[in-house]
């Protein structure tokens, strides 16, 4: 006997929760917040970032690291913000692989919650080196940032950019 409407999506939500399913996503991402990512042990997560925001520009410097003011939208303090749901403990190692190896990005990654705010500093890659007489000149675009996750978390993984043709891959892996 097939159960009533009602209690079907009951059924189905408790199977999907014995089942070790994993959080629930937003059939939209939450305002600002531009991809969503699940991270699991032996299954990481990948998105696709600033394809063409135009021109590379290779010498760029970010006085501020704030994801209360960036966006992608903002042509002044740019970056793409990424909600990652973790389903274990582990230790969660985010990598970006730009396409265009001499743009500048930075990749910050603090706790959230499901909104994407950001709380604490989970880790941060800010590669910059300061040559004699030349001021600061980034290290080619890949970053990397690894830390102890919590089971059953939000993470927010900020990318920060200026211009970046050719975009870049960012990739959570749990361990």
């Amino acid at each position: 006997m097939p159960l009533p409407h009602a209690l079907r999506g009951l059924a189905v939500g408790a199977l999907a929760l014995s089942m070790g399913a994993a959080a629930p996503t937003n059939s939209t991402p939450p305002d600002g917040i531009d991809f969503e990512m699940i991270v699991t042990t032996g299954a990481s997560g990948t998105i696709e970032g600033a394809t063409d925001t135009g021109a590379v520009n290779v010498w760029t410097h970010f006085s501020t690291h704030d994801p209360e003011t960036c966006s992608s939208a903002s042509p002044d303090n740019r970056c793409d913000k990424t909600l990652v749901w973790v389903e274990d403990d582990g230790e969660l190692t985010f990598t970006l692989d730009a396409a265009y190896d001499v743009a500048d990005y930075d990749l910050v990654v603090w706790e959230s919650g499901k909104s994407g705010s950001a709380f604490n500093e989970a880790g941060r890659n800010i590669t910059n080196v300061t040559p004699p007489g030349l001021g600061q000149i980034p290290i080619p675009g890949d970053e990397t940032v690894t830390f102890e996750a919590k089971a059953q978390s939000y993470y927010l993984a900020v990318v920060f950019y200026r211009a970046a043709g050719g975009g870049y891959t960012l990739t959570g892996e749990l361990a």
